[in-house]
């Protein structure tokens, strides 16, 4: 019977040091991730640990920190208007990445109130109003230049004050 209890204490010992190794192995990784052309920090930038579903977003000022299970996992960067990037973790404890601009999927993307799809994908309609066309007239606030351009939105002031409020309603809803 004490011999049984002593083989027992053992395994309870040895099992309990090898669930130590194995939670020893995770690490936590932090970066800030900037864009390559004017290095301002990215906000919002998604990050990954490819495979799985863990992730994280950067912070207002690009900065991150994620937890990994070890040295061989792959961070996948990935951010509207970019290249996505997959970087391996290896032995590194700080990984900052400057993001490269995807001029090619900027035009391909349009990004809707509950996601994103690509412009090949709508069956609705869309309405874009660019910047040139928003330039044309002398206007001080953006209700003012979106007034009278996009199908299905109408755009109204709250009172007749100067400086009120002003009412948008896209086919009807609030």
């Amino acid at each position: 019977m004490i011999q049984n209890l002593r083989i027992l204490g053992i395994l309870f010992i040895v099992l309990t040091g090898l669930g130590n190794i194995a939670l020893g192995q995770e690490k936590t990784i932090t970066g800030v991730v900037t864009d390559a052309s004017d290095h301002l920090p990215l906000p919002f930038v998604n990050i990954l640990v490819k495979g799985t579903s863990v992730g994280t977003v950067t912070d207002l000022d690009g900065h991150y920190s994620i937890t990994v299970t070890g040295n061989e996992d792959i961070l996948v960067f990935s951010y509207i208007g970019y290249l996505e990037q997959e970087i391996p973790v290896q032995q590194q404890n700080t990984i900052d990445l400057q993001m490269k601009e995807d001029v090619l999927s900027l035009e391909e993307v349009v990004v809707i109130g509950y996601g994103q799809v690509q412009k090949s994908d709508i069956t609705g309609s869309i309405s874009s109003i660019s910047s040139e066309e928003m330039l044309e007239r002398p206007v001080t606030r953006i209700d003012q230049a979106l007034q009278g351009r996009a199908a299905g939105v109408q755009i109204a002031s709250t009172s007749g004050m100067p400086g009120s409020g002003t009412s948008i309603r896209i086919r009807g809803h609030g």
